[in-house]
């Protein structure tokens, strides 16, 4: 999130608020480095010489986001709420740790509802809310709701309009409006305005990535078609957007253009840098072997205990595989023999041969060294139960969310 400083220093002296900005510089610099402890202790200053705005405890709940503890962030993101009851960024922050990282739906649904009604928000601000809204209703699986909601949805239409035009060279009337004025606050950063302008692009790239995926998840297949067009007409070089283009082309029916989209996809994902702290190829393979062998055997029996159960490790899938429709982002896929050995008789039930586990794409949903083993667990847990067609009872009883494509119960 945004870092948007308040405009509210109280009676500080010169001195001692320039040594609160010097802090909070440093810290978010080093927060940067990936230099926690550092960082934390440049905010502990900060948040020392003036605890009555949210700045520093903004920085150290962006810390513990760094760190794997979203409690501990929602704490600091509430301390800063205490602190300005009207920082909308502490508010967002607050709601996407809830949403996504402590997967309360609830209670972020709620928490966005009552930011809405706060003053003076710009309008990217109210459509980030809305989203959230929408995002948490379809994690609940309130379809209905949230296709209720979707008419009320402030700001999509301007950010709608935004993305039809041309790409522009300098910043539209309409982009300022969307975002807000110029923070005089961002000379402090020491940002341009060529650099606060990408900034603002950015975060209309990111809402609309974001409302393409809602269009999607409620069934709005044209909405989302017409969205994705324009997203890579605007930033062709992001390959979420070119992704999500993907299943837009594909879910109208047209195919070809989606394997164009899924091969941009494919090549601009692997331009990406694999984090320093992803085990190398072998070194996977030996966790998953692993991971497949502790498979209950709800799934696998007798399977779990066949030796000859194979695991294949790749960077990423083969191109031929993407041609032929895979999705260019898949972190599992399940192997079997879907015929008789002599290729006579298709079979009901294909028989499960292995996993192929693709190192680039689990980088993906893996945040941490720490959470990729569990990652990795509940991809080949997933891929598995779809492909042996687990209805959704199957699918809790393992500790896996309901999907839309299991068999009714």
């Amino acid at each position: 999130m945004a870092d948007r400083r308040t405009d509210e220093v109280h009676d500080q002296g010169f001195g001692e608020q320039s040594r609160y900005i010097a802090h909070l510089d440093r810290g978010w610099s080093l927060l940067a480095r990936g230099q926690f402890s550092e960082a934390r202790n440049s905010a502990n200053h900060a948040h020392q010489i003036n605890s009555d705005v949210p700045d520093a405890s903004m920085l150290l709940a962006a810390i513990s986001v760094e760190e794997g503890d979203p409690e501990g962030a929602l704490e600091w993101y509430d301390r800063a709420i205490d602190a300005d009851s009207d920082c909308i960024d502490a508010h967002l922050a607050a709601i996407q740790v809830r949403l996504y990282d402590m997967r309360d739906f609830e209670g972020a649904l709620l928490h966005a509802e009552r930011a809405l009604g706060l003053p003076d928000a710009y309008m990217a601000d109210l459509l980030d809310l809305h989203l959230f809204v929408l995002e948490a209703l379809i994690a609940q699986r309130s379809m209905e709701r949230a296709n209720d909601r979707l008419g009320a949805v402030t700001g999509l239409n301007d950010l709608l309009q935004i993305l039809k035009n041309d790409p522009p060279d300098d910043p539209s009337p309409q982009l300022i409006e969307f975002t807000g004025p110029l923070d005089p606050d961002d000379e402090l950063d020491g940002e341009t305005d060529d650099e606060d302008r990408e900034r603002r692009m950015m975060r209309c790239v990111a809402l609309g990535t974001r409302s393409a995926r809602v269009f999607l998840d409620l069934g709005r297949s044209e909405d989302a078609l017409g969205l994705t067009r324009d997203l890579v007409r605007h930033v062709p070089d992001q390959a979420d957007a070119w992704y999500l283009l993907n299943e837009a082309e594909h879910t109208c029916g047209d195919h070809i253009a989606a394997i164009r989209a899924a091969l941009e996809t494919y090549r601009l994902d692997s331009l990406a840098k694999l984090p320093a702290w992803m085990p190398e190829l072998d070194a996977l393979r030996s966790m998953a072997l692993k991971l497949v062998k502790s498979v209950p055997s709800l799934i696998l029996a007798p399977a779990a205990e066949n030796p000859q159960l194979a695991v294949v490790v790749h960077e990423s899938p083969a191109l031929e595989l993407i041609l032929e429709g895979i999705d260019p982002r898949v972190a599992v896929v399940a192997l079997g023999v879907r015929a008789d050995i002599d290729g006579s008789e298709e079979k009901a039930q294909p028989t499960l041969t292995g996993v192929a586990i693709y190192r680039q794409n689990l980088a993906r949903f893996a945040a941490s060294e720490e959470t990729l083993e569990h990652e990795l667990h509940v991809g080949i847990l997933d891929e598995l139960s779809t492909y042996l067609g687990m209805d959704n009872n199957q699918r809790e009883a393992l500790g896996l969310v309901p999907s839309s494509a299991s068999p009714s119960d």
